[in-house]
């Protein structure tokens, strides 16, 4: 898993530290890593290509519909869009509404069972909360009993 963010280096780090999530990442995708932020599919198709390099993978034939990008914004979602992924949009004000998601979650266990009917496997060994960051949403993601 890789998160990809419009953000800084140091802000990216401090977010995914902070909500406990780092733990859970291969890696991540800053601003400082591509020359062009969201709406942009840059940092997108840059995770997706790293993604592929670890698990052996090759970037050129493999459907970018097998990834899956949780967006909050409706500009991180046109950027996963635009990178030919599947988007789940998961907007801090459960109101907001954004058309070119594929899915919208208003909560943690709608996200999962998003993700169940995604991958068709169920998502019993996930508990996913979002925790409040430095003025941005972030994702604490641990292992259910």
């Amino acid at each position: 898993m890789c998160a990809v963010s419009s953000g800084e280096e140091d802000e990216v780090i401090a977010n995914l530290n902070g909500s406990g999530f780092m733990g859970y990442m291969n890696f991540f995708v800053s601003s400082e890593d591509v020359q062009n932020t969201k709406p942009h599919p840059e940092p997108y198709l840059k995770g997706i290509s790293k993604l592929c390099e670890e698990l052996g993978l090759d970037v050129d034939t493999i459907e970018k519909t097998n990834f899956v990008a949780v967006e909050d914004t409706p500009i991180g979602v046109a950027s996963a869009k635009a990178a030919g992924m599947v988007v789940v949009f998961w907007p801090e004000n459960s109101a907001q509404t954004c058309q070119e998601a594929d899915y919208t979650a208003r909560s943690a266990p709608e996200l999962l069972e998003i993700f169940q009917t995604i991958t068709g496997e169920k998502a019993q060994t996930l508990s996913v909360t979002r925790v409040p960051v430095r003025k941005r949403a972030a994702w604490d993601v641990a292992s259910c009993p």
